[in-house]
């Protein structure tokens, strides 16, 4: 959810601590939609905005009514089932936002705060799901869908717990990368792991809805698989080694998913936790000799450890401390000039 309590919008007012309540939903008129989102409030401005999912930044628009809107921020992102759909947060404090136009964000990344721009009366957020035709449809013309429904009905089944693999795997959900209800601990299959490389990685594929053999060719023609995986069947598990051997050519393409969700020193204690070196992707060789089969789990955080670690928090500007000024040495200091008239004294009256 995109303000307030990340998993839950009450519909009473008041709202229990820490939620938001709505105080309007989509309103149709026919097929057509006259109010186009949900309003969200909580008796008061200023509170942080965030992204509902991983995505992309498309638009911002600050300063101006913006055709009812006001100072607005639009996310693109990409399902799990592997189409398109954007999220639009409008009616925030002018000058409040924090993102910029290609940014890649995360679930939960701020964008700005409540306000009241726009054609709004009281401070609240109007938030927006939209499902374009194609890909090439802008999101002003996209189909409107009930977007507390949309979001209720994707939230991830695994929640973060700040440090351990959960957190990962909420992190590869709202990246798309799995399902939702997809356990960690189940064995990863070829099918799984096609999937998880198209959805994640830099490159051309843009259908996730592909079956796995196309979704495997696709792969192949973009050179994220040997040519020689063609004959590889699917609906099978998959081997370390050929899990290494994937993850070295993934290394040189990158990930479209943006930063992992720990920050560095965590990460690298997980990881190391997990697979007993905090860089396993600079010794594939010894990956590839693991035993047994790799699970779901190990899957996404070998793929979050290839996106990188979240960044650090900027440090705070050092304060330059006031210039003092030198002391006037007594040679310095002027003589009274003869005959001039002496101030009078301070009598305390």
């Amino acid at each position: 959810m995109p303000v307030g309590d990340a998993y839950a919008v009450s519909l009473e007012r008041p709202a229990p601590p820490g939620q938001f309540y709505v105080l309007r939903s989509v309103e149709w008129e026919g097929d057509r939609a006259t109010h186009q989102g949900a309003d969200l409030g909580s008796g008061k401005s200023g509170s942080i905005v965030r992204a509902a999912a991983a995505g992309v930044v498309v638009s911002i628009a600050d300063h101006g009514p913006h055709g009812g809107y006001g100072t607005h921020v639009v996310l693109a992102h990409r399902l799990p089932e592997g189409t398109l759909a954007y999220t639009v947060y409008a009616h925030m404090r002018l000058g409040s936002i924090r993102v910029r136009p290609g940014r890649i964000v995360q679930a939960g990344t701020p964008l700005g705060r409540v306000g009241a721009t726009g054609r709004a009366t009281t401070p609240h957020l109007h938030f927006e799901v939209r499902m374009p035709a194609d890909p090439e449809e802008r999101w002003e013309f996209a189909r409107v869908e009930d977007p507390l429904a949309f979001v209720d009905e994707r939230l991830p089944s695994h929640r973060g717990d700040s440090s351990g693999v959960a957190t990962y795997l909420e992190w590869a959900e709202f990246a798309a990368l799995l399902s939702s209800g997809a356990r960690g601990d189940d064995i990863l299959t070829r099918d799984a792991w096609w999937r998880m490389l198209a959805a994640g990685l830099k490159g051309p594929i843009r259908d996730l809805t592909l079956p796995p053999r196309e979704l495997r060719d696709s792969l192949v023609v973009a050179s994220v698989l040997p040519a020689a995986d063609a004959e590889l069947t699917t609906g099978v598990a998959v081997e370390w080694a050929e899990l290494a051997s994937d993850l070295g050519r993934a290394r040189a393409r990158g990930m479209r998913t943006g930063n992992g969700p720990l920050r560095k020193a965590r990460h690298r204690k997980l990881i190391e936790a997990e697979f007993g070196s905090p860089t396993p992707l600079v010794r594939l060789s010894a990956l590839s000799a693991r035993p047994g089969k790799p699970s779901l789990a190990e899957a996404v955080l070998l793929l979050a450890d290839l996106a990188g670690p979240a960044p650090e928090p900027p440090k705070p500007a050092k304060r330059k401390p006031a210039p003092v000024k030198p002391a006037v040495p007594d040679s310095t200091r002027r003589a009274p000039v003869e005959g001039a008239i002496a101030a009078p004294a301070d009598t305390g009256s």
